[in-house]
């Protein structure tokens, strides 16, 4: 059948955030073609959709297929499954990958949602804000690496930093969902949702389903975080400028993007680590006081939008935004 390259290479990496980096389960790192569909599955997170390869059915390995697809300058291609062979044929040029007929990967275990119901408008900007609080999945504590989603509330918090985004969310209770999972929402502008028994499901516009395996752990009840009053400081203007260049280095660190800001003797510093170097500037400060925190780049962006206001109690920070609060434990100041 002839069916656009580009249809299909952008239609594969959309289901791409189910594919695993490492086969831990059998077939994870392929896309799996299964009664009209391409599924993805890696035990956290599962992407379906549509498929234009009707007909077609077994188990490609995701990463040669993606790199052909990529690579190929054909509007058009042929596709076929033959032979245990799932075949791409061009112009003047033909390929062949390993299908296998039978598929292994439980995609059949990922209950069907009933009924779909509206995210609200805000929700998918207060998962972006929340979730580059939560800690990476190496994180010993399981609650820490997960965003909290209750009926009225959007949270998450690594010890060191929270972050609350009041939203609705029509929940009839919460749940949890690792950081990594749940990300891949803000990307694939889900605007519906389903509870299910094991999984919390999406779906966007165009018909893709993202599901999120969810977790019914009791979340530690972070009011006392986000309360109190303190002392109110006006942080300098030119953050967003600073954050840009710090961010190129620290976003090396995939399971710890931060940035460190450090207030001493009436200068900000701002500063960004990596493997690959360091960023550093500073700003002046009418503030007289001695602290340090750290912060996602993007979240103090997002900050700094809003609002340059703070207020500091014992051992604290905390910055009401627009939408949404953050609160980060302050560090000793060398």
């Amino acid at each position: 059948m002839k069916i656009s390259r580009e249809k299909l290479l952008g239609l594969l990496e959309s289901v791409s955030p189910g594919l695993s980096q490492r086969e831990l389960i059998e077939q994870s790192s392929c896309f799996i073609f299964k009664d009209g569909r391409v599924a993805t599955f890696n035990d956290e997170v599962a992407c379906s959709m549509k498929s234009p390869c009707s007909g077609i059915e077994g188990a490609v390995a995701a990463k040669p297929l993606l790199e052909l697809l990529s690579k190929l300058s054909e509007d058009m291609i042929d596709v076929v499954a033959d032979g245990g062979k799932f075949k791409i044929k061009g112009v003047g040029r033909r390929a062949e990958i390993v299908m296998e007929s039978e598929i292994v990967l439980p995609v059949d275990s990922i209950e069907e949602p009933d009924e779909w119901t509206a995210l609200d408008d805000d929700f998918l900007e207060a998962v972006s804000v929340v979730h580059t609080v939560a800690a990476s999945g190496n994180n010993a504590n399981f609650n820490l690496t997960c965003v909290h989603i209750g009926p009225e509330v959007v949270e998450a918090c690594d010890n060191f930093q929270s972050v609350r985004y009041p939203v609705s969310t029509d929940m009839k209770g919460s749940c949890l969902i690792r950081r990594d999972a749940i990300k891949h929402a803000i990307a694939l502008g889900v605007n519906e949702f389903a509870m299910g028994d094991a999984w919390m499901h999406f779906r966007n516009p165009s018909g893709l389903m993202l599901s999120c395996r969810k977790w019914d752990e009791e979340y530690e009840n972070l009011d006392q975080i986000f309360e109190g009053e303190g002392s109110s400081i006006t942080l300098p203007g030119g953050l967003t400028e600073a954050v840009d260049k710090a961010k190129i280095f620290s976003s090396g660190n995939t399971d710890n993007d931060h940035i460190f800001v450090k207030i001493k003797d009436g200068k900000l510093t701002i500063r960004g680590e990596g493997t690959a170097g360091s960023f550093e500037e500073r700003k002046k400060t009418s503030f007289d006081g001695n602290l340090s925190f750290m912060i996602a780049p993007k979240l103090l962006v997002e900050i700094a939008k809003k609002t340059n206001e703070c207020m500091v109690a014992p051992g604290r920070l905390k910055i009401e935004a627009e939408k949404f609060t953050f609160v980060a434990c302050l560090g000793v100041v060398e």
